[in-house]
């Protein structure tokens, strides 16, 4: 039977994404939480009592009022789709709350001259719209939007760090409520740009995702939840304070080694993975040489240097009727022992490449003009010493074509191949087992450069 379609694989959410929905979930359960917490405080004065500091400090009803909105829009609205205008007025009015936090105070002092409800601070009202702006805006411009909500997030650590050290000019009035509550739209709103970058590189469930939320919850669990205990046991005037806040700075340091190592560690292997796969795809498995695409970048260096080089095109004699005959484990066999028998006869200023199937490509770097004939004479004069390069194969012969460049400007690696290949398709014509050459300072003419035998002249030609 198959899978309802809410649940096919296709349509199945990544990780990721799971996780910014339990990110959502979580933060509107905290911002409930919050809320009712809020509630309570009007009653019972349960945050002075808690966490007392120079004057009471508490959620002001206009805070309280942007909240709800915020909460009932995060409810409403659907990640991936476009905002309704029910949930787009509610945005709108979080925005209008915030603009307006300077008449919190005089408005609720005017309704509850005995309550003591503060005002809505710059902090918190900051916040509420960093929040609001960037789920409006995120439609046209995502990374903005992403932007704008990851640094709503700051106001409210900044105030948990004044109200644990016991600072009320540094926490700027946010109530502990108030931290709260943003701190649930905060963990809400990220599932909203959960498929930008910094949200996809923190979310995965590999290793660098794992390490950068361990981090962050570390960060979290020293930085601040410890000093919120203290803080809420009164702590902060008493002799184990000081032991506790070196052993936090000692201990926070320690981890910032540790994950500094262990991201270096990881970029490491992934430079290092980085080389092999260049290295795997730049080198021919069969011949140990290097492949067309490496030849193509090494061409790309020299031509920056303007250097002279010869170029040597090698194609195996009638190499097919080996495959044919003998099969292709025997021609992959010919295959390497002539790129042995190439590599043998290079310098380490020199390059060379398996071209395709049979062929093979060589650059012969800052070498005289006819260094590139010299060179194929070697390598045929090799193959005639060595006889059979695989056992049970006949003796393998070349055809040779060569060009050259001697100065600036250095032209296009295929127009240069294209003058070697006629020069080797003049080899071939020639009855194969020489070489050509195709002379760049004669208008790349063809010549041949290899002596012909004994047994290939005319009688004619012997008499004279």
């Amino acid at each position: 039977m198959p899978a309802p379609r809410h649940l096919s694989a296709r349509h199945a959410p990544n990780p990721a994404i799971r996780r910014a929905e339990h990110l959502r979930r979580t933060g509107l359960w905290a911002t409930a939480i919050a809320i009712v917490l809020i509630a309570l405080d009007y009653f019972t004065d349960w945050q002075v009592l808690l966490s007392p500091i120079d004057h009471s400090v508490r959620t002001n009803p206009f805070t309280l009022v942007a909240v709800g909105l915020a909460a009932v829009a995060l409810l409403r609205q659907r990640p991936m789709q476009a905002p309704t205008g029910f949930v787009t007025g509610c945005w709108l009015g979080v925005l209008g709350i915030a603009a307006l936090f300077p008449l919190s105070g005089p408005v609720t002092h005017a309704i509850s001259p005995d309550g003591n409800l503060g005002r809505t601070g710059w902090n918190t009202a900051l916040a509420l719209a960093l929040i609001a702006a960037g789920q409006l805006a995120h439609r046209l411009h995502p990374r903005q939007a992403t932007h704008l909500i990851l640094a709503a997030i700051v106001p409210a650590l900044v105030a948990l760090n004044g109200i644990a050290l016991g600072a009320a000019e540094f926490h700027g009035e946010m109530s502990m409520t108030s931290a709260l509550a943003l701190g649930g739209l905060w963990l809400a709103s990220l599932r909203r740009i959960a498929r930008e970058r910094p949200l996809r590189l923190i979310l995965p469930d590999n290793r660098p995702g794992r390490l950068l939320r361990r981090q962050v919850g570390l960060w979290l669990a020293m930085d601040l939840g410890l000093l919120l205990v203290l803080r809420a046991f009164e702590l902060q005037g008493a002799a184990v304070y000081p032991a506790v806040h070196s052993f936090q700075m000692l201990l926070t340091w320690m981890l910032s080694f540790y994950f500094s190592m262990e991201f270096a560690g990881l970029l490491d292997t992934a430079q290092r993975g980085q080389t092999r796969l260049r290295g795997e795809a730049e080198r021919d498995h069969l011949t140990g040489l290097a492949t067309r695409r490496a030849a193509e970048r090494h061409y790309r260096q020299i031509s920056a240097r303007a250097q002279r080089f010869t170029v040597v095109l090698i194609d195996i004699d009638n190499f097919k009727r080996i495959n044919d005959r003998y099969g292709h484990a025997c021609g992959d066999e010919a295959l390497a022992a002539m790129a042995e028998t190439i590599r043998a006869r290079l310098r380490v200023s020199d390059f060379a490449a398996r071209w395709g199937g049979e062929e093979f490509l060589v650059f012969l770097h800052g070498v005289p003009t006819d260094s590139g004939t010299l060179w194929a004479a070697d390598l045929q004069d090799a193959l005639d010493r060595r006889g059979s390069l695989v056992p049970g194969l006949p003796m393998l012969t070349v055809s040779v074509g060569i060009t050259a460049h001697y100065g600036a400007p250095t032209p296009p690696l295929d127009q240069l191949v294209r003058h070697a290949d006629e020069a080797l398709y003049a080899a071939k014509e020639d009855g194969r087992d020489c070489a050509w050459f195709a002379d760049p300072e004669d208008g790349y003419r063809l010549r041949r450069t290899t002596p012909r035998p004994a047994a290939k002249l005319s009688p004619a030609t012997v008499s004279a």
